[in-house]
Parts: C-alpha cells; structure tokens; sequence
C-alpha cells in the first residue's frame, strides 16, 4: 500500500495502480486499498474509477466517513450535486465532528444558492477547524462565510478545488 502511495505521490500512473490491484487481488476486502486507490484515481481526473473504488469500501464499511467524504468530492467534479451532497450529509451523520463533511457540503450549498444553509456549514466547518488545530483550513472556511457575507471587499473567491481529500 506505501509503495503504490509513493508511486501515485511521484506520478507513477501505471506503477501505482499495478500495486494497489495487487494488494486487492490478494485482499479483496482491504477497504485502505481501495480508498488510497479511489485517492489515486482522483488526482489524476478517473473521478466515475474513484466512486467505483469509494462505493466497494463503502460496500464493506458501510459508516466510513473518509469514503462518503471524498466520493462526495468525485460525484463534485463530475457535476452531480446532489449525489456529493448526500455522501457529505451521510459522512456528517456518521461523524459530526467532520469538518470537510461541512466544508465540501458548504460548497455545494454556495453553488445551489443556499446562501443560509452554506454560511451554517462553514461556520461549523470552522468551529470545528479551530478546534482540531487546522489553523489553514479555518480561514479558509473564514473567507468563504466573508464571500457569502459580503463583508470584505477584498475577499476574492479563492476556493480551493474540491479535492481536500482524507486518508484513512
């Protein structure tokens, strides 16, 4: 699984998921490889690969956070709102200290004109942030409730692509 990690981290396309099929051919239910899988299919755009490998986990750990989080993040990439806000509103019931579950979906509630619902999500996003020492991802959950507040002129719509992606 580390080898296939390093090969995906230095570009390694072929390499890296030569070792991940590996690893699932020997251990069809190691639900690690097919999230770091999933992580590998993302970064470089095989987002409908990253669903399949997110829904096999999810398949086999039905309450992994990580899973719904970053399946949310493909289904995003691909256009499908709503199936991305379903996984993040899933990853949020099974653990509502996820402070990306409440970023991602403050995303999606920015782009379907939820100002109220998005503003919600990022003020917790944040809390959540601050609380668990991500000083980098509190402010940006900060400038994102400032966009949608309107309450910094200067504030420019820097969103990070979907991507924040978790590991197990």
């Amino acid at each position: 699984l580390n080898r296939g990690d390093v090969y995906s981290d230095l570009g390694n396309k072929i390499e890296a998921t030569e070792d991940y099929n590996a690893i699932l051919q020997i251990d069809p239910k190691f639900i690690a490889a097919y999230i770091h899988r999933a992580i590998h299919r993302f970064s470089f755009g095989d987002y409908k690969g990253a669903i399949e490998d997110y829904t096999a986990a999810l398949k086999l750990d039905p309450n992994n956070v990580v899973a719904y989080n970053n399946r949310g993040n493909a289904y995003l990439e691909l256009g499908n709102k709503k199936a991305a806000n379903q996984d993040y509103s899933r990853a949020i019931a099974i653990n509502a200290n996820n402070a990306l579950a409440y970023y991602h979906r403050g995303v999606i509630r920015t782009k379907q004109q939820n100002k109220s619902g998005a503003i919600a999500d990022f003020q917790k996003a944040a809390k959540l942030f601050q609380q668990q020492g991500e000083q980098d991802s509190y402010q940006d959950a900060q400038r994102e409730i400032a966009i949608l507040q309107n309450n910094s002129a200067s504030a420019k719509n820097t969103r990070p692509k979907s991507g924040k992606i978790e590991k197990n």
